[in-house]
């Protein structure tokens, strides 16, 4: 659990020292618990379960907009929605994002990521799988440029920089995998 802390705080604070964009825990938007007594039922003889269980994004009054399936096993019920507001591109009030990681001996993390149109409809972008962070010392993440209505899904390499028994890690390179245009009612890829 430790190790997984501090991977995910390294994962976070590269996200938005390299991004510059600043997510908060959104108030609109609610990632669903899924119920703890399904751990029960998984190592239950009696009944069927593969341990699979769906928990949902909603809207501050309970309407599903959003199914995610997770491994209860893996998955810690503790991800949240955040939000980062943005009048930059055209019909876009927000930008909301999930990052849901499920951790055994390694971490696999999925990051859903939707815009909000002004009048309340969600365009969802295509969601990023990565694997852990330590085997290739790899993240994927969305690059938004608001001056060309572009969104770039870019991969950054980091090294380790061992020194004095303290290391430290430094973006090495970025690539763009895929190129996004939104004209204010979708989004298509370039």
């Amino acid at each position: 659990m430790k190790k997984r802390t501090i991977i995910l705080s390294i994962l976070l604070l590269f996200q938005f020292l390299v991004h510059g964009q600043e997510y908060t825990e959104s108030e609109e938007f609610i990632l669903t618990k899924y119920d703890t007594s399904l751990f029960e039922k998984m190592f239950s003889s009696s009944e069927e379960f593969n341990g699979n269980t769906q928990i949902y994004i909603t809207d501050s009054i309970g309407n599903k907009l959003k199914e995610i399936e997770v491994f209860i096993e893996t998955y810690e019920n503790d991800s949240k929605v955040e939000e980062f507001i943005t009048t930059d591109f055209k019909n876009i009030n927000k930008i909301i994002r999930v990052v849901i990681s499920q951790c055994a001996c390694y971490c696999d993390t999925s990051k859903y990521y939707f815009f909000v149109t002004n009048n309340k409809k969600l365009i969802e972008l295509p969601t990023i799988e990565e694997e852990d962070y330590e085997f290739e010392m790899k993240t994927i993440d969305y690059v938004f440029n608001a001056e060309s209505d572009t969104i770039e899904l870019t991969e950054f390499q980091d090294e380790m920089i061992k020194e004095n028994d303290n290391p430290t890690f430094k973006l090495k390179s970025k690539n763009v995998l895929k190129k996004y245009k939104w004209n204010g009612n979708e989004l298509n890829e370039k």
